[in-house]
C-alpha cells in the first residue's frame, strides 16, 4: 500500500484524575485520594508499527501498515471497566524508522502506571539472528549497496550469512528495543509480533518454520518478561513480488491479523464473560491461523509465550447471547 506515511498520535480521551499524575503513588500500595473500593482508572497505551512500503522497494509488503491501521482504530475506543482511556501511537511506512519506534517505546515507558495495559505492534519484515529477534524499519537495506544485493541474492536459497550480517546491522534489535520495554511499570504488557521471515531461514519446512518462530518468541519472552504472541509466515526477502502469495482477507488483512483482530472483536469470547484476555486473544489466533493455512503450501504456526501465570484482560466486548 503505496500512501503518504504518518506518525498519528490518537488520544481517546484524559484522565482527569489527580490520582493518575506521577507520583500519586501512596506508601502503603494505595493511590492517594483514592477510596481503597475504588477502581482505578486505567489507560491503555499502544505503539502499533506497520511497514509496507520500504525505501526499498524489493522488500514491500501488502498488509503491514493497514493491519496496524486497523488495530489502533480498534484499541482506541476505550473499553471500560478494562481501560478507561487509550494513547494511540500509529507508526507505518515512511515514519517507521528505528529512531521513532525506540522514541515510542520510551514514551510508553515513562508515562505508563502501574495499573495500565501496554500492547506493542510490530508488522512488517523480521527475522532470527544469534538467537535475537530483529524488525526491519523503512530504511532497511539502504547502507550498504553490495551487502543488499548479496543478501537479496541469498533470500532465495544458499547461505543466511549476507542476510544475517544485514539485520546485525541495519535491523532494530531485541537489544535496543528491551531497555525501554523492560522500563514499562505496567505488569501488564503484550507484544504481538506479525512478520515474515525470510526463506533463506524460515524455509518452506512447517516444521523448522514452526521451532524457528517458538524460539524467537521464547527468547523474547523471557529476555522482555512479557506476553508475546508470534505469527510465522515464511516470505522471500525480495517480496514484492511474492507479496501476493500470502492468503489475505476480504479487508486486507493477513491471516494472522486478521484472527487476531476478530479475536479482540469478540469472537475469543468463549465463556461470554465480555472479556478477551490474552489467553483468549492467543488460542483462538493460533487455532484459527492453523486451521485456515492447514492444506496451503505454506502453513502457519503461531507461537505464544506467557511472563508468569496472569492471564490479564485487553478489552471489553459486549456479550452475545
Amino acid at each position: 500500500e503505496a500512501n503518504n506515511a504518518e506518525a498519528t498520535e490518537i488520544r481517546v480521551m484524559r484522565v482527569a484524575s489527580a490520582a493518575r499524575s506521577a507520583g500519586a503513588q501512596g506508601s502503603g500500595g494505595t493511590i492517594q485520594g483514592r477510596r481503597p473500593t475504588e477502581r482505578p482508572r486505567v489507560t491503555l497505551h499502544v505503539l502499533s508499527v506497520g511497514v509496507g512500503t520500504f525505501q526499498r522497494s524489493e522488500l514491500n509488503l501488502a498488509n503491514p501498515v493497514n493491519d496496524a491501521r486497523s488495530l489502533a482504530r480498534l484499541m482506541g475506543t476505550a473499553t471500560p471497566p478494562v481501560y478507561d482511556a487509550a494513547n494511540i501511537v500509529l507508526l507505518t511506512d515512511a515514519d517507521a524508522t528505528a529512531d521513532k519506534i525506540l522514541g515510542a517505546l520510551h514514551s510508553i515507558a515513562e508515562k505508563a502506571l502501574p495499573d495500565d495495559l501496554v500492547l506493542i505492534f510490530l508488522a512488517g519484515h523480521g527475522q532470527q539472528v544469534d538467537g535475537r529477534y530483529y524488525f526491519a524499519p523503512v530504511d532497511f537495506g539502504m547502507k550498504d549497496e553490495v551487502l543488499f544485493r548479496r543478501a537479496l541474492a541469498g533470500g532465495n536459497g544458499g547461505g543466511a550469512s549476507a542476510l544475517d550480517e544485514l539485520f546485525r546491522r541495519e535491523g532494530l534489535g531485541q537489544d535496543r528495543m528491551l531497555p525501554a520495554i523492560q522500563s514499562i511499570q505496567a505488569a501488564r504488557v503484550a507484544m504481538i509480533l506479525d512478520t515474515c521471515f525470510s526463506a533463506s531461514i524460515a524455509t518452506q519446512d512447517a516444521v523448522l518454520r514452526r521451532d524457528l518462530n517458538t524460539t524467537v518468541t521464547n527468547t523474547l519472552g523471557h529476555a522482555a518478561g512479557r506476553f508475546v504472541l508470534s505469527s510465522s509466515t515464511a516470505l522471500a526477502l525480495d517480496s514484492a513480488g511474492a507479496a501476493a502469495d500470502l492468503p489475505r482477507d476480504a479487508d486486507g488483512h493477513g491471516l494472522f491479523t486478521s484472527f487476531m483482530l476478530r479475536a479482540l472483536g469478540g469472537e475469543a469470547d468463549f465463556d461470554k464473560v465480555g472479556r478477551i484476555d490474552i489467553y483468549k486473544l492467543a488460542t483462538f489466533t493460533k487455532r484459527a491461523v492453523e486451521r485456515a493455512t492447514a492444506e496451503m503450501r505454506q502453513p502457519q504456526q503461531p507461537a505464544f509465550f506467557f511472563a508468569g501465570s496472569q492471564f490479564f484482560d485487553l478489552r471489553a466486548v459486549p456479550v452475545k447471547p
